[in-house]
């Protein structure tokens, strides 16, 4: 589908769409804005890194995600295709009551498998 080029979705063509093909171009349309937000605020947040690093701050990429909130989304959608919510939900809840051995906890990505669970 390469909307919103796509004739099916002129005023004229669409009411007559199925609800599957409108679902699919809000959700293309979705991932480009948030694809463009990235981009956009990529640069923004490299300088905002650097200012923390200058102030003192210890591992500033740490903070990214809460610098560009689009880089968070992407990670979350990458996180939530490499583990299964099943899995997260049980993970976290395993981990929160102190039943994963630390040397695994070493191993995982905590981070990755937290944004699967959002």
């Amino acid at each position: 589908m390469n909307y919103p080029s796509d004739n099916r979705f002129t005023s004229d063509n669409f009411a007559d769409q199925p609800l599957t093909i409108i679902e699919q171009a809000l959700e293309a349309v979705s991932k480009r804005e948030i694809e463009l937000g990235n981009l956009i605020a990529t640069p923004i947040s490299r300088a905002m890194l650097y200012i923390l690093s200058s102030k003192g701050v210890k591992r500033p990429e740490k903070e990214l995600n809460s610098i560009n909130p689009y880089a968070q989304a992407i990670e979350s959608e990458i996180a939530k295709k490499k583990y299964s919510k099943e899995f997260t939900q049980v993970f976290l809840k395993l981990l929160k009551n102190g039943k994963v051995p630390q040397w695994l906890v070493s191993k995982l990505d905590i981070e990755s498998i937290t944004l699967a669970g959002d």
